[in-house]
């Protein structure tokens, strides 16, 4: 949604006469992105071998 947001006030903003490419264009890249960012903290406890809490998670309720 912020991706078609943000295509949508910067064709509006600079004029653009063929808006649904660029619009297609940066969905993808946001789509992406967002794919690459989603496991990010698994990622890091990963890379320097350290285990993953999630303080919201249902088994952790007391623990912490």
């Amino acid at each position: 949604m912020l991706a078609y947001l943000y295509s949508i006030h910067r064709c509006a903003f600079m004029s653009y006469n063929h808006v649904a490419a660029y619009i297609k264009k940066m969905i993808k890249i946001y789509i992406i992105c967002a794919l690459v960012v989603y496991d990010d903290s698994k990622n890091l406890c990963k890379a320097n071998g350290f285990k993953e809490i999630k303080l919201n998670a249902d088994e952790s309720a007391n623990k912490y």
